[in-house]
């Protein structure tokens, strides 16, 4: 009896915290977005823009997109496309020693709430860098990166309650959880893939290989999630070549990053994580892959090999400049 009254007060808790998490996410969601979308992007960028247009003369390609930085509006993406020959120009100048560049470019994405591309970035500058060029700029990396942690933690409880509710089958609430886990976290990809999968229930699996099925909820959710986190390998599914993009996720890019991001890398690592990303058209961290392959002791068959590569992938984003 002493057991199944202790079950009972276990469901009863956890029913109050579902029924109860709503009111609480919207107070934490103003707390959280204010703390990540203001002012520490805006102090970060200021600092940024501050220090680049310090450095020494003959680095004009720093000091140029410290500048461009300084004019890109928070949320706008075009702003920054536009301005790609700078931000690249910067960075081919700057590798291996200096973050600010990719610091910037993480802050950029953080703006526009991209949160995990912009870890993906920061794990790169980390990577990248040699040397500490500001104290107080790397002070302010870890203050977002520990409040990027946080937001997605607290984000993802929400899931974690979603899918309590999908195994008992309730799909509405289930459905209202990551809605609440997005208002707090809105490009969150863990809840954006839990949300269209939700719509798969619908009886829409059934349309898999129709061109229909490519317009349902779950493929338009799926294709957000590609957008906020371009590893996360359940997303690629629809169509042929998702599926075959899903396959250079899970066997390609994701075991080569698992090594990378803990500083277990080597230039095959590095250049197989390059040649995934290439594969599935994320050109950007491709090059930054290849960037890391290039600092490696390779013989010049293989250094003119990769840098072949990173040309095809410039190119690929529209950028003009030499290498």
């Amino acid at each position: 009896m002493r057991e199944i009254k202790a079950l009972i007060s276990w469901i009863l808790v956890l029913a109050l915290g579902i029924w109860a998490s709503p009111q609480y996410a919207l107070r934490f969601e103003g707390q959280m977005e204010s703390a990540l979308r203001s002012d520490v992007i805006t102090d970060m960028l200021h600092d940024l823009t501050t220090s680049l247009s310090k450095v020494d003369s003959q680095d004009s390609t720093l000091r140029i997109w410290g500048q461009t930085v300084s004019s890109i509006q928070g949320n706008n993406e075009d702003g920054f496309s536009i301005r790609k020959d700078a931000y690249w120009a910067a960075f081919f100048h700057s590798v291996p020693a200096d973050p600010r560049v990719l610091w910037s470019r993480a802050a950029l994405l953080g703006s526009q709430g991209l949160w995990q591309r912009a870890s993906y970035v920061m794990t790169f500058a980390h990577l990248q860098s040699k040397v500490i060029v500001d104290s107080n700029l790397e002070k302010t990396i870890n203050d977002i990166q520990e409040r990027m942690d946080l937001l997605a933690f607290r984000s993802n409880e929400h899931v974690e309650n979603g899918l309590i509710l999908l195994d008992s089958g309730n799909v509405e609430r289930a459905r209202d959880q990551y809605q609440v886990a997005l208002a707090m976290y809105p490009k969150n990809p863990w809840a954006t893939y839990e949300l269209g999968a939700t719509y798969l229930l619908d009886g829409l699996s059934k349309m898999r290989d129709s061109v229909a099925y490519l317009q349902t909820p779950s493929q338009q959710y799926f294709a957000k999630v590609r957008t906020y986190d371009p590893w996360y390998g359940v997303a690629y599914q629809g169509s042929k070549g998702l599926t075959q993009n899903a396959t250079v996720v899970s066997e390609q890019i994701q075991p080569n990053w698992d090594r990378i991001k803990i500083g277990k890398g080597d230039a095959d690592y590095y250049q197989q994580f390059a040649m995934g990303c290439e594969l599935i058209g994320e050109y950007e961290f491709a090059l930054y892959g290849y960037a890391l392959a290039l600092q490696e002791k390779l013989d010049a068959e293989r250094m003119a090999d990769i840098r072949t590569h990173m040309k095809q992938c410039l190119q690929q984003l529209g950028v003009t400049i030499k290498i």
